[in-house]
């Protein structure tokens, strides 16, 4: 009769064997290559993480280029008029 502990490490064991070429088996089965997805996943997380700084980007800083704006537009309007 077998340790269970070492009948479980052995199953993981060669679960992980199998892993690499069946990841790669699973993405060539859609066409894509590795590589591609490497480079779709990169994309889509850049797009995540702009999406989540964006807001806070203008959270913090809208105020100040809405002054920035405002003088700006009031130097042109006096320029402008004389």
């Amino acid at each position: 009769m077998s340790n269970p502990v070492h009948q479980a490490n052995q199953i993981a064991t060669e679960a992980l064997k199998v892993t690499p070429p069946a990841a790669y088996g699973m993405f060539k089965l859609f066409g894509i290559s590795p590589a591609d997805w490497v480079t779709y996943l990169t994309l889509l997380y850049i797009i995540i993480q702009l999406m989540l700084v964006i807001p806070k980007w203008l959270r913090q800083y809208g105020p100040w280029f809405t002054r920035q704006y405002i003088s700006l537009r009031l130097l042109i309007k006096s320029v402008v008029s004389r």
